[in-house]
């Protein structure tokens, strides 16, 4: 039923499931109730999972499974500052372990709980693993719409896939794209949010993008361009990524030791960063 499910035939999936009642099945009907736009069923499914099988089975597909649900459901149900270090943690075993349907989906509802949080450095950085994960077998995993929508800045012709898309991810794109358009072009704008409600043709939206229809984002607007580094402020960058201290990199690089430490605070207001290996890994995302 999981493979019927990843490779697009959540009917197959759910006929499957008729007289399926254990743990496993329980964790793909939590997905199957998320693309139907059922987040109360989604999270009750996977929350049964969850509590039942944690201490025993907690790197097991379904167990993932379960947990990139009920993450999935918490960002759009407006828990997104609880749940997206959890979708991190979910993505990076199911990937360690070959699900690559599980990780991309929990790497897309933490896209889309990143961008809610205000976070577009982390965003970008997870929407960017995302798309890589699903590039390689597009038939076989869903996808992940928040994460393309946000590395193009905007999701213009809207997303075809083969897998069916979950409605709410859908919606969200759609509204990050009327967000992201120029207050000018009223009539594209306007196309962009009615995608976003026609993807929830008879779902509830949930807080979040009831909120975002009437235009309120938690954390303003999100930037999804990330902030370009000059020439110094990249080299530096590069000579972080190295075992010199500030003073070293200064002798290196031909300038004060208080000139290398101003440029390393503007990289790391720039990229986000709390430190260096921090600062490191968000430099290089492609456009820094």
């Amino acid at each position: 039923a999981a493979a019927e499910l990843a490779c697009g035939h959540p009917a197959r999936a759910a006929a499957r499931l008729a007289d399926a009642d254990d743990a496993p099945a329980a964790a793909v009907r939590a997905w199957l109730a998320l693309h139907r736009g059922d987040l109360a069923t989604a999270q009750g499914d996977a929350a049964r999972v969850i509590a039942v099988h944690r201490p025993v089975d907690g790197r097991s597909w379904w167990l993932l499974m379960a947990a990139a649900a009920l993450g999935a459901a918490g960002v759009w149900e407006g828990r997104a500052a609880e749940v997206v270090d959890r979708l991190g943690v979910t993505a990076r075993d199911a990937d360690e372990l070959g699900y690559r349907d599980v990780a991309v989906r929990a790497l897309d509802a933490r896209t889309a709980g990143l961008l809610l949080a205000g976070d577009a450095t982390a965003a970008l950085a997870s929407a960017a693993r995302a798309v890589a994960l699903h590039e390689p077998d597009p038939t076989r995993c869903v996808a992940p719409v928040v994460a393309m929508a946000c590395l193009a800045g905007a999701a213009s012709g809207g997303i075809s896939a083969p897998v069916p898309l979950l409605p709410h991810a859908e919606a969200f794109a759609a509204l990050l794209h009327a967000q992201s358009t120029s207050p000018g072009d009223a009539r594209d704008r306007g196309k962009a949010r009615a995608r976003a409600r026609a993807a929830l043709t008879g779902v509830r939206p949930g807080p979040v993008l009831a909120g975002l229809f009437e235009e309120r984002w938690p954390c303003g607007v999100p930037e999804l361009r990330p902030a370009v580094l000059s020439d110094r402020e990249r080299a530096v960058l590069r000579a972080l990524a190295g075992p010199l201290t500030l003073r070293e990199i200064a002798a290196e690089l031909h300038v004060s030791h208080n000139t290398v430490k101003t440029h390393v605070r503007s990289v790391f207001r720039k990229l986000g960063a709390h430190d260096r290996a921090d600062a490191v890994s968000r430099g290089a995302l492609p456009g820094r």
